[in-house]
């Protein structure tokens, strides 16, 4: 059984993948309490999301953002 640090660790170490590749755009379907542990890690500032809410993130190379 994985940590709630270890769960982000692994999640941000992926996400970081994809957004470090060709891929313009990618899509992911996670439970909200993923979600919910990994947002603050990106530094956003966002404490609920909704059952099947979309949050779109953005990645410049060194930071997030939800747009």
């Amino acid at each position: 059984r994985l940590s709630k640090k270890e769960l982000r660790q692994r999640i941000l170490s992926a996400l970081r993948q994809y957004a470090d590749s060709d891929y313009q755009n990618i899509a992911i379907s996670s439970h909200n309490f993923s979600i919910i542990e990994v947002l603050p890690s990106m530094s956003v500032n966002k404490t609920h999301v909704n059952n099947g809410e979309i949050v779109h993130v953005q990645y410049d190379g060194t930071s997030w953002k939800v747009v």
